[in-house]
């Protein structure tokens, strides 16, 4: 019996004291963490601006392998280093390169390299290409005749518009890669695509693909 009284008398005395247990002012919250670095792991990207003092002279620019011999373009070009393209990349990987025509009427719109565009008397026509190889990017520019037997202005005299660029280097081992013929392929949230089709992809289908920011 009077095991069972102290047994009552502790619960009740128990649940007074916690009725009566007024609670803390909650604390200050706490300082806010740095944000996190954005993107994805297994791809590499690297803006940058070029001004024409920063193109070099004497380039060469090869349009295509013919029997015997190749055709070319002289060129200006620039040489880009980016440690992200290493060989890995190369050999499983893809580096795709977009640039900004404009910076004065769209200064975020990115189009895929290679570029191709007619200058306003039909002419000749204005070219932007890139190379790629262990650890860097060379871009070139060039005109290309669009009436035969006619040459176009000299490269080495142009003046080159500022441009904005952007190289996106992707590991293969982002997805699984395989070779289909001569195409590379990158498999991306359930489907393959070759490097092809993500060049001609628009920017913003290869931002969501690789989970980039535009």
């Amino acid at each position: 019996m009077s095991k069972l009284f102290f047994s009552v008398a502790f619960l009740l005395v128990t649940m007074l004291f916690m009725q009566c247990k007024k609670e803390g002012t909650p604390g200050p919250e706490g300082p806010r963490g740095e944000q996190g670095a954005t993107g994805n792991a297994n791809v590499k990207t690297d803006t940058f601006r070029l001004t024409n003092a920063q193109w070099t002279a004497g380039g060469s620019y090869v349009l295509d392998h013919v029997q015997g011999g190749y055709m070319w373009s002289v060129s200006r070009f620039h040489e880009r280093n980016f440690t992200a393209i290493t060989q890995d990349v190369l050999n499983t990987g893809m580096v795709l390169c977009y640039f900004t025509p404009s910076l004065t009427f769209n200064v975020n719109n990115w189009v895929p390299l290679n570029y191709s565009m007619l200058n306003p008397s039909n002419s000749f026509f204005y070219n932007i290409a890139y190379e790629t190889s262990v650890g860097k990017v060379k871009l070139y520019y060039f005109y290309r005749t669009n009436i035969p037997g006619t040459d176009p202005p000299a490269v080495s005299s142009a003046v080159i518009p500022n441009y904005k660029f952007k190289i996106v280097a992707v590991s293969g081992t982002m997805g699984r890669t395989m070779n289909s013929g001569t195409a590379k392929q990158l498999h991306l949230k359930g489907k393959d695509y070759t490097e092809a089709q993500l060049k001609a992809m628009p920017y913003n289908e290869v931002c969501q693909l690789l989970d980039i920011a535009p």
